[in-house]
């Protein structure tokens, strides 16, 4: 991760929490998306119902969830495997 972002990234302690305990290949994978979406290279699906207002991105076999709300800020949720995700 470096200086060439778009966006202010908040990791909340979930996303921490989980992101520890995957395995190093699959947490540089995860990483390396959350590296593309704060540089504003791609986003996420947009979701509905309870978890409106949020998005929602597939790396493998599982989900990075993550909220952008205004300012510029983007707020990483969740890593989950994609059956548990919602």
């Amino acid at each position: 991760m470096n200086d060439e972002y778009k966006h202010t990234i908040k990791p909340a302690s979930s996303f921490r929490h989980r992101i520890k305990n995957l395995s190093k290949e699959n947490r540089e994978r995860v990483l390396e998306k959350v590296d593309e979406i704060c540089k504003g290279l791609i986003e996420g699906k947009m979701l509905r119902g309870k978890h409106q207002g949020e998005r929602s991105l597939r790396v493998g076999i599982f989900r990075v969830i993550y909220e952008k709300p205004k300012y510029c800020i983007i707020i990483f949720k969740d890593v989950r495997n994609r059956e548990t995700a919602y």
